[in-house]
């Protein structure tokens, strides 16, 4: 128990005891209207009874196939690489190089701001973005369609 500088208790033992009381008061009564304090009074008795805890029950499933051999997976064929394939007998690493490289090639060549003219016939505007100038690229933002007028 905590005491104060003096020597002397924080709490008089007779408090503590009331609160403890009321605590435990408390939680009984909320485990009784959950219906947990019947669950575990009967669980008790049954520990009690057979003298050890109860063995989990073991839950099978009628349903459930024996595990079948998993067959060994393909490995990358890279030289040098010993990961197992993910997609067109490359693994993780090799496909996605891959996939970037072609993505990389259908790309069209960047356009640099303010270099050229717009696209649209009869704007002599410097370009701004996808080739035509700010004014037409903002029109064809607005209007949500893939190709200018």
């Amino acid at each position: 128990m905590d005491e104060k500088p003096g020597g002397q208790p924080l709490l008089d033992p007779v408090v503590l005891q009331r609160i403890s009381d009321r605590v435990a008061n408390a939680v009984a009564t909320a485990l009784r209207k959950s219906g947990l304090l019947g669950k575990l009074e009967a669980l008790g008795r049954r520990l009690r009874k057979e003298g050890g805890p109860p063995a989990p029950a073991k839950v099978e499933s009628p349903t459930e196939a024996p595990a079948k051999p998993q067959k060994p997976r393909p490995i990358c064929t890279e030289e040098g690489c010993a990961d197992p394939v993910r997609a067109k007998g490359l693994c993780a690493k090799h496909y996605n190089r891959m996939r970037y490289q072609e993505k990389k090639k259908e790309r069209p060549e960047p356009q640099i701001r303010g270099v050229g003219e717009c696209r649209l016939e009869g704007c002599t505007s410097k370009v701004h973005a996808r080739g035509m100038c700010g004014k037409h690229f903002m029109e064809w933002v607005r209007s949500k369609r893939k190709e200018p007028v």
